[in-house]
């Protein structure tokens, strides 16, 4: 018998997969299905569920015909709550028919990306015929090569109308919290990181932000200056046996002026409405500073989109949804703006910052993760690859996965004194301008590079 796995219920009523009843006494192919789905993930299930509907909505004359059941159709108990085959005793597709459904939907004018679901869905099915894992029928791959690129249009367009410019988030990110912002200030410090993992780091707005929330591995370092937390299961959108195989980390840099970071007290005082009841004594729209404000307030189980409490501390759960929160941040930062950010402008703001810092691709990487080829054409134009990186795993050194941002706290205007060793001829050169009475300047210009 298969299982169940062990994992932390999160809050709200049971998935299909919760609430599936596993046959006893199955064979090894039948254990290996049973497996697959419930290890499988929500969303790649719900890609499924979403595949078949498109091919019943698109091909159902011929699905009729061919007496392949509805949606809704198939045992309530099962993996897909009956909206889909779980099993193989349910699922009958062939792979003649399965490739005839997938040319009836590209003659009905579907776009690439629905296609593409429908395209997982029979590479599921096929798994439930042969239990062989992340493949497809022959003919549906000879079927697809057959399209040559020719898709219909996208019907509801996914693009963000609202995307974050360099000059938004420097306003908003170096204006330091005060009373009159009218959001206490442990809200605020949440806020602020979730704004700064959606569109500076470029989070996706579930997938992404849904792996942070929940996480408790975090690593602050406030004499470097950065902290960082990881993905529960590692970077998002892996498939199969890759799934949750890549770790991955969202890095946060200092923005403390002169690059010395002022860490809060393990003492800090909050008062019930969650605001500070003396002096701040440190940069209150520091990333570091607000993971370690939040870190210190919630030490059991600690998150870094803990929701406050009218009681007057963290409570157990996260903010529902740290989009909206950070949208909400922005507005109280008096953030000029004709819209609300859209919730899918993470990855577009991200860009749009590398660009105007000239970051090149092997740097970008270690935040976003993306194929060259899928960033530059999906996300980034003028992204150069001059060292021709192509690796896929995530650096484990900071100074590799900071130094991006480091860029963009230059952009922000944050002075850090340069720490690089003058080699001999710069040293020769700031005695010659300290003998005419220029150090001051030639300092300040080796500070500034």
């Amino acid at each position: 018998m298969v299982k169940r796995r062990k994992r932390e219920r999160k809050p709200g009523p049971k998935s299909f997969q919760e609430k599936a009843v596993i046959p006893r006494n199955a064979g090894r192919k039948m254990r290996g299905v049973l497996r697959f789905n419930e290890f499988a993930s929500a969303h790649a299930m719900q890609s499924y569920r979403t595949g078949y509907a498109t091919m019943w909505k698109h091909a159902a004359e011929y699905m009729t015909k061919k007496k392949l059941p509805r949606p809704g159709k198939f045992k309530k108990n099962n993996h897909h709550a009956g909206k889909l085959w779980a099993l193989p005793a349910e699922c009958k597709l062939t792979e003649t028919q399965a490739a005839r459904i997938l040319e009836i939907c590209f003659d009905a004018g579907l776009s690439e990306a629905a296609l593409r679901q429908v395209k997982k869905s029979l590479s599921y099915a096929h798994f439930l015929r042969t239990g062989i894992v992340s493949r497809n029928w022959k003919e549906v791959k000879n079927t697809w090569a057959t399209f040559l690129g020719n898709f219909g249009e996208v019907v509801q367009p996914t693009m963000p109308e609202h995307v974050p410019t360099p000059e938004q988030l420097k306003h908003a990110f170096m204006r330091p919290w005060s009373e009159e912002t009218g959001m206490p200030l442990t809200v605020w410090s949440v806020g602020l990181v979730a704004a700064w993992d959606w569109a500076v780091a470029g989070l996706r707005s579930k997938t992404d932000m849904d792996k942070v929330k929940t996480s408790t591995d975090h690593d602050v370092n406030g004499v470097q200056g950065y902290c960082s937390t990881g993905f529960v299961d590692g970077r998002s959108k892996l498939c199969g046996r890759k799934r949750g195989s890549r770790a991955w980390r969202v890095w946060r840099v200092c923005l403390c002026d002169q690059g010395k970071h002022r860490n809060v007290p393990e003492d800090v005082l909050i008062d019930k409405a969650g605001n500070p009841e003396e002096e701040v004594t440190w940069t209150t729209y520091c990333p570091v500073a607000c993971v370690q404000l939040t870190l210190i307030l919630k030490k059991s189980k600690p998150r870094v989109y803990p929701k406050w409490l009218k009681s007057g501390s963290y409570r157990s759960h996260n903010v529902k949804d740290p989009v909206e929160r950070a949208n909400q941040w922005f507005e109280v930062q008096q953030t000029e703006r004709a819209e609300p950010f859209s919730t899918n402008s993470g990855r577009k703001s991200l860009a749009r910052w590398l660009s105007r810092t000239k970051t090149i691709y092997e740097q970008g990487f270690q935040i976003h993760g993306d194929l060259f080829a899928v960033w530059s054409e999906s996300y980034q134009p003028d992204c150069e690859n001059p060292t021709g990186f192509d690796r896929r795993t995530q650096s484990n050194s900071p100074d590799h996965c900071l130094e991006a941002y480091k860029k963009l706290r230059k952009l922000f205007g944050v002075k850090v004194p340069s720490k690089k060793p003058l080699n001999r001829q710069e040293k020769l050169m700031l005695l010659v301008a300290q003998g005419l009475g220029k150090g001051a300047e030639a300092q300040k210009l080796i500070d500034e590079d």
